[in-house]
């Protein structure tokens, strides 16, 4: 990512020249002419016409006013401007790649079977020797090692022109190594026609379109995934210090906030800090974006980074001023311990001692009256009555330690009333609170218990859980509305899943033993809840006449975007989508190892019937399943710059099935975020898929279900990934679901597998 210019352009299908021609680095081309063509100088008109015919190859169409824009610039500016277009858009589409399988005339030369295949290769590498005759033909002088895995191959039994790997291991050799040869086959450079387009538009103002995107971005009020997160410090920085006019008064996602902050300090506007950061925690969410860590504190920073002396200060003042600040801190003991080390609190403790106390008492330190540090701390913490001393240390009886012993005392009153102050936390406890004060017995007669004889001043006199929810919904958001609406709905029983903080890939599954609530309980907290968010709805601007397609009611939204990647789609958990009525449907996977880590990725495609009984699978042990799948065979390594990729082509006439399921499997344990680059998806075609590896390319230039390894619903420290849930019914899994034909559906599931095979 080198600018604003290919955010513009990624984000809202606009080119701004002069963005794009203000980077620094020229992209190389792409391709080579032939020497027997004749050079001619281009002029202006006809390199804007070239660039229009490269874009269309790509799917992408100029508009007029691009077209006139492009035309205005000097020769050597639109070079730039289209070598940098196209660099971004083959990079987008993954056509930057170049996708060599194992066997290079796939699916022609694919072994019929995979058994023998195996044998073969497992009689060369143990009685090969370079000495003797071929162990499988008999003939002399042909077996040589290959580079750089060294393994003997005979040239006569392993041809060089179809193998573009090792025989024996299959890991990528040397591309200057004699073992391979130009294939003999022609390679056709015929493309098929492009039936959809992607219309680009031009940008005039440049900086009003980032400005404009950022200000979008800074009022999403959910929070974003990480690339997204990049983009909005690249437009800030860009654009500083003008963007600072950009932000609005409040910022509704917390990480957005944090990547803001942090962005701001390192800039030296520090006055940001105390009006965007409500909570300490906001603070460690900053601190944690400064030192290159997660925002959303999933992650801890590989390394703690030492901070100026004038952001020390502005933290440690904002921190001063917070009324809860030793309870937040508490939130995340472990990490402000560590932070303390870089922020050095006790320094500054006679012009911070709300921070310095606060930081005392988390850390255990011991205070001696006899030190004026320590006897400054002393004063501050008697005037606290949430605080004590004992052994000359501070404790501190938090929020969430007073409800916790109030609801294990059976003081469910107690409860309410702190709860009544914070109805967040109200909200998000309902479920529980409901069930502990009604569900032992009548509703009614609970009701008359719990607010029963007292002090008019006690506790008690907030009332009950459901008369303190009627006060305390109005001051929440609408997510935690929803979400303890859910939560009263759901009847208990079955099994509870739960899904990790930080996590979307593995749930953790208990069985619901709570007891049920009343009729009248779930009516009544009912009828507040949704009767609070239908009064809002009420207030929005009406709408004269809303259209909704039917194709909506098969979409699922996704639960969260953190983990969402940059891929051309995006396929929610659960959605169904109809399969193309293709004659042919190819599953493709590239991906390029890090230096000095050997990656080995595995494409596979289970079969399964109309009852989702298992029918076959079609993987590195099965190269052929039947009539139907083919597969291009195993790469054990994707060394720079040519990578690996694998295929399976479907045959949709020749498959008894109905489900397809591709999974991508790290097959030597090593996690899809540690790849340089990656992606999988599929392409269908009506009148089959190119039978030559060289225009496989294509299928990825229009490979609109195109997706990133590292960000199918696996993410992160991720091995396995298919774009779905582990879930085993079959209404849980990302189905492309077919017209009520015996058309079969691609259903991408989960299907766990050892390396073993």
């Amino acid at each position: 990512m080198n600018g604003p210019g290919e955010i513009l352009l990624r984000r809202r299908r606009t080119v701004a020249p002069g963005l794009l021609a203000a980077g620094s680095s020229m992209p190389p081309p792409v391709g080579k002419l032939p020497r027997r063509l004749g050079m001619v100088r281009a002029d202006v008109p006809s390199g804007v016409a070239a660039l229009e015919f490269e874009l269309l190859q790509l799917g992408f169409l100029m508009s007029p006013e691009l077209y006139q824009a492009l035309a205005g610039l000097e020769m050597a500016e639109l070079a730039r401007v289209g070598r940098r277009l196209l660099h971004c858009l083959r990079d987008e589409v993954g056509a930057n790649a170049t996708h060599v399988p194992l066997f290079r005339r796939f699916p022609d030369s694919v072994p019929a079977d995979t058994s023998d295949f195996y044998v073969r290769r497992v009689f060369s590498l143990l009685l090969q020797d370079p000495a003797r005759p071929c162990v499988l033909c008999g003939e002399t002088g042909t077996v040589r090692p290959v580079s750089p895995c060294a393994h003997l191959v005979c040239r006569t039994c392993w041809d060089g022109a179809d193998f573009s790997a090792c025989p024996i291991c299959h890991r990528r050799i040397d591309l200057d190594d004699p073992f391979l040869r130009p294939s003999e086959r022609s390679v056709s450079m015929h493309r098929e026609a492009v039936t959809t387009t992607v219309l680009l538009g031009s940008c005039p103002d440049p900086g009003g379109a980032c400005r404009e995107l950022a200000t979008a971005m800074l009022a999403r009020r959910t929070p974003m995934p990480a690339h997204e997160r990049a983009e909005l410090e690249i437009l800030l920085d860009a654009c500083w210090p003008a963007a600072l006019s950009w932000l609005p008064e409040t910022i509704p996602v917390k990480e957005t906030r944090a990547v803001v902050l942090a962005h701001a300090l390192r800039r030296g506007a520090g006055e940001l800090l105390p009006r965007h950061a409500g909570t300490a925690t906001d603070v460690l969410r900053m601190l944690s974006t400064l030192m290159g860590g997660d925002p959303g504190l999933r992650i801890r920073p590989e390394r703690r980074t030492s901070l100026p002396r004038a952001v020390r200060r502005a933290v440690l003042a904002c921190l001063d001023g917070m009324p809860y600040l030793l309870e937040d801190l508490l939130r995340h003991r472990e990490r402000w311990k560590h932070m303390a080390e870089v922020l050095h609190p006790h320094e500054q403790h006679a012009r911070f001692p709300g921070a310095a106390l606060a930081f005392a008492a988390l850390r255990g330190t011991r205070l001696d009256p006899g030190t004026a540090f320590g006897r400054s701390l002393l004063e501050r913490a008697a005037g606290h009555p949430e605080l004590e001393v004992r052994d000359g240390r501070v404790r501190a009886r938090t929020f969430s330690s007073r409800v916790e012993t109030a609801l294990a005392d059976g003081r469910h009153a107690d409860a309410v009333t702190l709860l009544s102050h914070r109805p967040g936390e109200l909200l998000r406890r309902l479920s529980h609170l409901l069930r502990v004060t009604y569900a032992r017995g009548d509703a009614a007669g609970e009701r008359a218990t719990y607010a029963g004889d007292g002090p008019a001043d006690g506790p008690r006199a907030a009332g009950t859980p459901l008369e303190t929810l009627e006060g305390a919904v109005r001051r929440v958001a609408p997510g935690v509305l929803l979400a303890a609406l859910g939560q009263i709905r759901t009847p208990p029983g079955g099994t509870r899943l739960f899904l990790p903080r930080g996590g979307t890939a593995r749930f953790w599954t208990m069985p619901d033993r709570r007891p049920a609530l009343p009729d009248e309980v779930v009516l009544e907290a009912e009828r507040l809840l949704s009767g609070e968010l239908l009064r809002r709805a009420g207030e929005l601007p009406p709408l004269r006449r809303a259209l909704l397609d039917e194709g909506l009611a098969d979409l699922v939204a996704p639960t969260s975007e953190r983990t969402a990647g940059a891929a051309l789609v995006r396929l929610a958990r659960g959605s169904t989508q109809p399969i193309p009525r293709a004659e042919r449907i190819r599953f493709f996977l590239h991906w390029a190892e890090p230096p000095g880590t050997r990656v080995d990725l595995d494409l596979s495609v289970a079969v399964f019937d109309e009852d989702w009984r298992f029918a076959g699978l079609c993987d590195y042990t099965r190269l052929r399943l039947g009539k139907g799948l083919v597969h291009s065979g195993d790469l054990t390594s994707a060394p720079e710059p040519l990578g690996a990729s694998e295929f399976i082509d479907v045959d949709v006439r020749a498959l008894p099935a109905r489900y397809l399921v591709p999974v991508v499997f790290s097959y030597n344990d090593v996690p899809f975020e540690e790849l340089p680059r990656g992606f999988a998806g599929s392409w269908s075609s009506r009148t089959g898929c190119s039978t030559r590896w060289r225009c496989a390319r294509s299928s990825t230039w229009r490979g609109r279900r195109r997706s990133s390894c590292r960000w199918w619903p696996t993410c992160g420290r991720a091995r396995c990934a298919g774009p779905t849930s582990t879930c085993p019914p079959p209404a849980t899994a990302t189905t492309w679901r077919a017209a009520p034909t015996r058309w079969p559906r691609w259903a991408p599931r989960w299907r766990a597998r050892s390396p073993a095979g």
